[in-house]
């Protein structure tokens, strides 16, 4: 039987979301190599003390959606993107505001993967889920900032 190659996949995923324009944006970087440094496999080791860690997205791979089948070394992977974003100031106090800033920031970074999916040499994109719906993180558990999560899944074909 043919290995899982896991690491590559990771790697394609991290590619391809560093090289997304509305991702670069909110890193507020000019190039996928800088928007790269804030993708992370499989959590954040880093501490940041009192800074903030966003925008940020960890990779994982969700074992209990992953499909192997034996003996054609085909299957299929699905990588869990998590995202954390700072919420702009000008929308301090307006959580309406707020939740419509995520939702828009999620709705662009799916358009970016659809976009970069399925040619020659890009990902084997099967589907594209959102697993967590935009919400506000604890402020308690990141020293009191205005932060956003939300996750999309990502199932990708392996041929």
């Amino acid at each position: 039987m043919a290995r899982l190659d896991v690491a590559g996949v990771l790697a394609n995923v991290r590619a391809n979301i560093a090289a997304i324009a509305a991702w670069q944006t909110l890193c507020s970087v000019a190039d996928s190599t800088a928007a790269t440094k804030r993708i992370y496999y499989g959590g954040v080791q880093e501490d940041y003390g009192d800074d903030t860690r966003a925008p940020l997205c960890v990779l994982q791979i969700d074992p209990t959606t992953t499909e192997w089948n034996a003996g054609t070394a085909r299957g299929r992977l699905t990588v869990n993107a998590t995202f954390e974003l700072a919420i702009p100031a000008d929308t301090e106090g307006d959580y309406g505001g707020q939740y419509l800033w995520c939702w828009q920031a999620l709705a662009d970074i799916m358009a970016g993967v659809n976009s970069s999916s399925g040619g020659s040499g890009q990902l084997m994109l099967r589907q594209l889920n959102i697993t967590q719906e935009p919400g506000p993180i604890n402020p308690d558990e990141n020293q009191g900032r205005n932060e956003w999560a939300f996750q999309i899944a990502l199932v990708i074909d392996l041929l």
